[in-house]
C-alpha cells in the first residue's frame, strides 16, 4: 500500500508517536512518504525512520516568552527514578508518566485546545491533578498525594499500523477495544452511548457521565 503520512511537527509528542507508527508501517511492507509541517527542517533530528520525508512551513503557535529546549536522555533517567511529574498537558510526557505509574500534575498551555482537552480527561478519569495557573496549594496537595498504579499501555503504534494495513478504516471499535483489553491499568472501562462509542486519547477509562459524541 502507498501511504502519504502527515505529521504536525510543532509538538515533540506528535513526532514521537508518528515515528513509531511509520516504523511499523514500513516493517509491514507499506511504501510510506511522510510530510512534516510547522517546524524548520534545521530543528528536526532523529528523522531516519521518516525517510523519505517532505517539509512544509505550515502554521504553528508562537509564545510570548521562553524558548523550546530539547530534552536530553537525562530526562528518561529522571522519569524512571522520580515518584511524580509536574508538566504541561501535552500528550507525550503525560502518557509516559501514566504508563510508568508516576503521580501526575499538569498545567495546560493557554489557548492550546489539545492540552485543555488532555487536562479535562485527566480530571474526569481521576488519573492525576490539574491546575489552570501556577498554584502553590495544588502543588502541595500533589506532593502529598498517593502513588499512581502503572497503566502499562501496549504497543499501540504496532496495532495502529496493522489496522491501517487492513484498510477497514471506517471501523475503529475493534482497534480501541483490543487496545483497552491489553492495557494493564486497573481503571479500564468501555462506554457506549446512544450515538456510539466514546474514545479518549489518554486512557481507555471513560466514566459513564461523559456524553457521547
Amino acid at each position: 500500500m502507498n501511504i502519504l503520512f502527515g505529521v504536525q511537527a510543532t509538538g515533540n509528542g506528535h513526532i514521537s508517536r508518528s515515528r513509531e507508527i511509520v516504523r511499523n508501517l514500513k516493517e509491514l511492507g507499506h511504501n510510506v512518504t511522510v510530510i512534516l509541517s510547522g517546524r524548520d527542517p534545521s530543528q528536526l533530528w532523529g528523522m531516519d525512520d521518516f525517510m523519505p520525508f517532505i517539509t512544509y512551513r505550515g502554521i504553528t503557535f508562537s509564545t510570548s516568552r521562553g524558548r523550546v529546549r530539547y530534552a536530553s536522555t537525562a530526562l528518561n533517567l529522571h522519569l524512571m527514578e522520580c515518584s511524580g511529574v509536574i508538566t504541561n498537558a501535552g500528550f507525550e510526557l503525560a502518557s509516559e508518566a501514566l504508563h510508568l505509574g508516576k503521580r501526575l500534575l499538569v498545567k495546560p498551555l493557554a489557548w492550546q485546545m489539545e492540552q485543555s482537552s488532555n487536562a479535562l480527561a485527566i480530571d474526569l478519569l481521576k488519573l492525576g491533578m490539574t491546575m489552570r495557573k501556577l498554584d502553590s496549594n495544588i502543588v502541595s496537595q500533589f506532593l502529598r498525594s498517593d502513588p499512581q498504579a502503572p497503566m502499562g499501555y501496549p504497543d499501540v503504534a504496532a496495532m495502529i499500523a496493522e489496522w491501517i494495513g487492513r484498510g477497514n478504516w471506517e471501523y475503529m471499535d475493534d482497534l480501541v477495544r483490543n487496545t483497552c483489553a491489553m492495557t494493564k491499568g486497573s481503571v479500564i472501562r468501555w462506554h457506549t452511548g446512544a450515538k456510539g462509542s466514546v474514545h479518549n486519547p489518554l486512557s481507555c477509562a471513560v466514566p459513564d457521565n461523559i456524553p457521547s459524541s
